[in-house]
This record gives C-alpha cells, structure tokens and sequence, in this order.
C-alpha cells in the first residue's frame, strides 16, 4: 500500500530530524561548557541569534512534519480494512500503531524545553566566567 510506504518514509524523516537536532543541540551546549572565559556580549548575542535561527526552523520543520504524518495516519486509521491494505488487518493495525509519535505536544514541548534551555546556557551562562561562575 504506497500510502503506507509514503507514512514510513515520513517517519524516518523525524528520525533522522531528530538526530540533526540533538547533535547541533550537544555542539551548542558543549561548546558553552568547554569555554575558557567569559563571552562578550557581542559574542552571546550573535550565538544567540543564530541557536534561535536554527532551532526555530528545526522547530517548524518538525510541526509540519508530525502534523503531516498525523494526518496520513488517521486517514488510513479510518479507511483501515484488511481488504483496502491487502494485507493482513492485524499487521495493518500493528504498522499504524507504530507510526505513532506521541503527538504534536509530546514532540513539540520537549522540542521548546531543550529550546529554552540552549538559550538560556548561551545568554545567561556564557557571561560568567567558567571557573568562578561569577
């Protein structure tokens, strides 16, 4: 069933989202946590900035895509008969209930508190000094 195939593919793509994400996450902490000294202003705001580009178009790139995938599974939810799959009505169940993320809320807010926290490191953490703290 291509729509099927069409979900499956969808859903490697939030992997795959997924793992870019937490890698420019861990680059972006780690690079505050190995700092020598404190950042200058300028330096935090231009970080700053540019962790809010990245993580606002990761944060709309995974809306659209959860939200799409949303979509393929509850239509093919409804129109779900062993007949329409062609396969057998129990691995049919069994490959949508797999397809599940966890809906928009679950993806999304963990999304924005790993947001807020990055942005927080960088603004608030990065101008104190390392060893001090202060």
């Amino acid at each position: 069933m291509p729509e099927l195939d069409i979900a499956f593919k969808i859903s490697d793509q939030i992997i795959t989202f997924w793992q870019f994400y937490v890698a420019g996450i861990a680059s972006l902490v780690g690079w505050v946590f190995s700092r020598n000294n404190a950042w200058a202003r300028q330096k935090r705001i231009g970080v700053g900035i540019s962790a809010a580009i990245f993580l606002s178009f990761s944060f709309e790139a995974l809306y659209k895509t959860i939200n799409s995938l949303t979509k393929i599974v509850n239509i093919l939810d409804s129109k779900c008969t062993a007949s329409i799959a062609n396969i057998d009505y129990e691995v049919y169940k069994a490959s949508l209930e797999r397809l599940d993320q966890g809906g928009l809320l679950l993806n999304l807010g963990f999304h924005l508190l790993a947001d807020f926290i990055v942005l927080y490191l960088i603004f608030i953490v990065s101008k104190n000094d390392p060893i001090t703290g202060q």
